[in-house]
């Protein structure tokens, strides 16, 4: 679960970053508004986005990119990005094993 956690904590990294840059944009325009997590990947490599588009599109099957890669893609990073950081981490640290390699156990409440 060790991965997990990692995973978690580079989300948590993301989070920072994508609320950096909304924060900087809002300054700058004057606006209040989230960036989506299209448009921030877009930014960042608009090639890579469109090249995952059209190999989901045409490998895997159209409504896969419209009805599941889509929606995900016009929802805002911070949220997105920090509500699934919180549920790597969680997951991560619940089942984490002891330095011994086995399972750690709960005490039982008497």
């Amino acid at each position: 679960m060790a991965i997990l956690r990692a995973l978690g904590w580079l989300l948590v990294v993301l989070t920072a970053a994508a609320g950096v840059a909304d924060l900087t944009d809002n300054v700058e325009t004057g606006e209040r508004s989230l960036s989506v997590v299209g448009q921030l990947w877009a930014r960042m490599h608009a090639p890579s986005l469109n090249l995952v588009q059209a190999v989901t599109e045409r490998y895997i099957h159209p409504s896969v990119w419209q009805y599941l890669a889509r929606p995900v893609l016009l929802t805002p990073a911070v949220p997105l990005f920090g509500g699934l950081a919180a549920v790597c981490l969680a997951v991560g640290y619940f089942f984490r094993r002891d330095p011994e390699g086995g399972r750690r156990r709960r005490r039982r409440r008497r």
